[in-house]
């Protein structure tokens, strides 16, 4: 089989090297570990060849379907679409001193000693390493908190230390909650309000959707986001067609009891597998405009993107600059200054599909359908049989990107792979259990 296929591969040998330009795309940046080489996907994969003859031609055999039947949440385990990795959840606290007691004492979390004061963004601001990501503690006139219901999944060593160093800070931190969900997961209010979910490393959540190798090391797992009845399709078809995320949409199937249960709609944030959960919820008022925008408080996410004028140009009528920062943008010229640029609302009209440059399996090839345990495959795009149209949303595709219908409001940091904060190296403490 070996020789067949090095026979199809014509390769001559006369003087001047030219590189197949789709090896030159992929290949890992900076010669970092395999953490970058899985960052971009493209359409073709093959080894690198290299042809010494102009003229000489290139056979290759085309790549077969990696499946036979349809696709399941195993098969895309390790499928990533043009959001990287996720960097940062950034939180406002009134007092500083107590989120330090919290984050660094009772999670067991590592101040970033790499940064000063100054290059943080002030001495109001604190940086909390997890693993290879940051939740950023800034000083603010209010907490900041994710909507009712929500929650921030963390993966952490030794949840049962985590559990005990807690409790023994609830008589200076008062106002804190900490629950034993399982053996390996807790539920934590901290005092500020916010609800973290702890799941230890040796029982990761979405470990069963690649039992082969999970990600075992400590990071932000995922955000659960709740949404309004009739969104969560929308919202990741928004995703998939603005940032070229990798998407799925799971439930919704009719209970014994002739209910239906909650629709769920997640999105890829890149590595470590990263997600955004937005979960209907039926406890929360009509869907409206002013609606949505209320559920939102003031955070804000952080990512890395591969296409990043392809995603300015697409969210550039989204654009955000009523924050504090410094990175304003007003044009594409700013952007590329910054290595950066923000925007906040997830509208309703989804871009035509073939602008979407998002890598991922095609929806050519059918989906499993998701189980408990199995929610499906990542998908490059929503399946037009699960859109069904919002009532507000009737002529939508013919306004302006800006004027569509809000759905919900997060602030985003999107950031390009040439940042310099781009895969700069995190240092956690690990002695006792801390990182």
């Amino acid at each position: 089989m070996l020789q067949q296929a090095v026979s199809r591969r014509v390769i001559s040998s006369i003087d001047s090297p030219v590189i197949n330009p789709h090896w030159v795309k992929s290949r890992p940046i900076c010669n970092t570990t395999s953490f970058v080489s899985a960052y971009t996907k493209l359409p073709y994969r093959g080894a690198f060849q290299m042809s010494h003859a102009t003229s000489a031609p290139h056979v290759v055999d085309p790549a077969p379907s990696p499946v036979a039947g349809p696709l399941s949440g195993q098969h895309t385990a390790q499928d990533f679409g043009n959001v990287i990795c996720m960097e940062h959840v950034n939180l406002e606290v009134p007092d500083l001193e107590v989120a330090r007691m919290f984050y660094e004492e009772g999670l067991g979390l590592t101040i970033d000693p790499s940064k000063t004061g100054a290059q943080r963004g002030g001495s109001h601001v604190m940086w909390y390493n997890v693993g290879r990501q940051q939740l950023h503690i800034c000083k603010g006139p209010h907490a900041q908190r994710l909507p009712q219901g929500g929650a921030i999944g963390l993966v952490l060593p030794d949840v049962g230390g985590v559990a005990h160093r807690l409790e023994g800070l609830q008589s200076q931190l008062g106002d804190i909650a900490v629950t034993r969900l399982s053996h390996h997961t807790l539920e934590v209010k901290d005092p500020h309000g916010v609800t973290f979910i702890i799941h230890d490393v040796s029982a990761p959540p979405g470990a069963q959707e690649d039992a082969q190798q999970p990600v075992c090391d400590p990071h932000i797992a995922y955000l659960l986001l709740p949404c309004f009845p009739g969104t969560a399709v929308h919202i990741a078809r928004f995703y998939a067609d603005r940032l070229g995320a990798l998407v799925r949409v799971s439930g919704g199937r009719k209970r014994s009891d002739g209910s239906k249960g909650l629709i769920r709609g997640e999105v890829l944030l890149g590595l470590p597998g990263t997600r955004l959960v937005f979960t209907e919820q039926p406890g929360l008022p009509a869907w409206s405009e002013q609606a949505a925008a209320a559920l939102y408080d003031g955070w804000h996410v952080c990512f890395y993107i591969a296409d990043f004028s392809g995603t300015y140009s697409r969210c550039q009528p989204l654009l955000f600059n009523s924050h504090p920062y410094r990175d304003k943008v007003h044009s594409f010229d700013d952007a590329l200054r910054n290595r950066q640029f923000r925007f906040q609302d997830i509208r309703a009209t989804p871009l035509p599909a073939h602008t979407v440059s998002a890598a991922g399996p095609s929806n050519d090839i059918p989906a499993a359908q998701p189980t408990p345990d199995d929610p499906g495959p990542w998908l490059r795009q929503v399946p037009e049989h699960l859109v069904e149209q919002l009532p507000a949303c009737a002529g939508a595709k013919e306004q302006p990107a800006g004027s569509a219908p809000l759905l919900y409001r997060i602030s985003h940091e999107v950031r390009s792979l040439a940042h310099p904060f781009f895969l700069r190296p995190l240092y956690n403490r690990t002695a006792g259990g801390f990182l």
